[in-house]
């Protein structure tokens, strides 16, 4: 079971992340944080996790094994390389940085940790793409 923390508590992770994950027997969210305390609080209460105002608290949580970044994109460098420093296996909204060093640096970061880093833009798990590949599974 991967014990999984969510940094950002905004639209993208209620409607989007936390329902994909749902169905995913093998993830856990076991912790959330947002500065926005409504924010962290919804969010914490529709998966029974723990709520951090703090990021950097959730990154030091032991029982966590992996972070989704889903912050403004302005953030995620900072909160990637934290991350990885304090052994977390890293999903980030994209991009993952704003510059092509930034990118570099998550790279070289990622290397010298031998932990995983994925960007992306979850799309997979929508409504309309669901009932498209329930379409195109049904022969319609």
């Amino acid at each position: 079971m991967l014990r999984l923390g969510v940094i950002g508590c905004g639209r993208v992770t209620t409607m989007f992340h936390l329902r994909a994950i749902r169905d995913i027997s093998e993830i856990e969210v076991a912790a959330v944080s947002d500065i926005d305390e409504k924010l962290m609080r919804e969010a914490a209460g529709l998966c029974g996790a723990k709520a951090y105002r703090d990021y950097h608290e959730l990154l030091s949580d032991p029982d966590i094994d992996g972070v989704a970044i889903n912050t403004p994109p302005r953030l995620h460098e900072a909160m990637v390389l934290d991350a990885l420093s304090n052994g977390k296996h890293v999903l980030c909204e994209k991009p993952l940085s704003d510059t092509v060093e930034g990118c570099v640096r998550i790279g070289e970061a990622q290397n010298e940790s031998g932990l995983a880093v994925l960007p992306a833009h979850n799309y997979a798990f929508t409504p309309c793409l669901t009932r498209l590949t329930d379409l195109v599974d049904s022969g319609k």
